[in-house]
């Protein structure tokens, strides 16, 4: 017996799940049965057109179904098969009647909801021609990443570094009444940073005891123009002289034998660490120049794809009407 929900009036709603019935238990099926399932099976079903699912306009095949069912819910596993079908449908059913009471109500018209719908296909369709398996974007394959990896040879080559702290005030005199505290108590590695919160001018170091972090001798290159970056987020800039005394200490801990004058002031400098120079290996930057290169295909075939648009649909802009568009602040 084919398994068959029907409602009349309004509703119309209709289920139809062919090939499911199941014989009650301890119950034989009828020779009659028998045949008549044999005969059903023996049709040839067109997922295409069988509906399975009707309420009112709304007609779900089920080649439809098929789509959208996917895997059961761990709290399905236990169920039958036909059991499941029903659960399913039950939840489907579910959401089409919402989906019809959205659309009598006049949401399918909704403007935010017509954009948001554009976003998606947009999404999705640059997902399918630019995605990771996108159909229009050639993928970058080792030699490629080698390349990229020779030609920015200078790149892999670290110099040395170090690390250091300093306490920044206005004049000479302030300075050295500094460094001779910290010289009478040598072995208290407490008294440069509880100074520095104290006394050092510096306040995007002053806070956590004068640290500048770690620097080459030589100054970095300023960030490009079109870098912005928050207060936050910036090194601090250590000036020359800074730069040079510290690289002149010899072992962590140690201090500058006199104030370091500079632009800003004098430094009473101490050492925490250094770095050797280094270089980094192609496998150590293999996978982050594999992702720096896809984006860089990504978004140039996007830009190409955009202008090709852009040339077809022969675009114009009156510039006029769009003096008076009214941006949001």
């Amino acid at each position: 017996m084919s398994v068959r929900r029907l409602r009349s009036g309004g509703g119309a709603l209709l289920f139809v799940l062919l090939g499911c019935a199941q014989p009650e238990k301890g119950s034989p099926p009828s020779a009659a049965s028998s045949a008549t399932n044999a005969t059903t099976t023996a049709k040839a079903i067109d997922p295409n057109t069988a509906v399975v699912f009707a309420a009112g306009p709304r007609r779900v095949t089920l080649a439809e179904l098929a789509r959208v069912m996917g895997p059961p819910p761990q709290q399905r596993l236990r169920m039958t098969e036909h059991e499941r079908r029903l659960a399913f449908l039950g939840e489907f059913e579910r959401t089409e009647l919402f989906a019809l009471a959205a659309q009598s109500r006049g949401y399918f018209d909704d403007p935010a909801l017509q954009r948001a719908r554009r976003a998606q296909l947009v999404q999705r369709l640059l997902e399918d021609l630019f995605g990771p398996n996108g159909s229009q974007l050639a993928p970058v394959t080792p030699a490629d990443i080698k390349t990229y990896y020779d030609a920015h040879a200078e790149r892999w080559n670290t110099p040395e570094r170090v690390r250091a702290r300093h306490i920044l005030v206005h004049d000479a005199r302030r300075a050295a009444a500094v460094l001779a505290q910290i010289k009478a108590r040598p072995m208290d590695p407490s008294l440069f940073a509880k100074l520095a919160h104290e006394q050092s001018l510096d306040a995007r170091t002053r806070e956590r005891g004068g640290d500048l972090g770690r620097f080459t001798l030589a100054l970095p290159p300023p960030p490009a123009a079109d870098v912005v970056t928050s207060a936050s987020m910036t090194p601090p800039v250590v000036p020359e002289s800074v730069r040079s005394a510290a690289f002149l200490l010899a072992q962590p801990g140690d201090v500058s034998p006199t104030p370091i004058k500079s632009e800003l002031g004098y430094h009473v400098v101490q050492l925490l660490g250094r770095e050797p120079p280094g270089h980094v290996e192609l496998r150590q930057v293999e996978h982050i120049l594999g992702e720096q290169l896809r984006d860089e295909r990504q978004t140039a075939a996007i830009e190409a794809f955009a202008k090709a648009l852009e040339a077809q649909a022969h675009l114009q802009v009156n510039e006029a009407a769009l003096a008076h568009v009214l941006l949001g602040t």
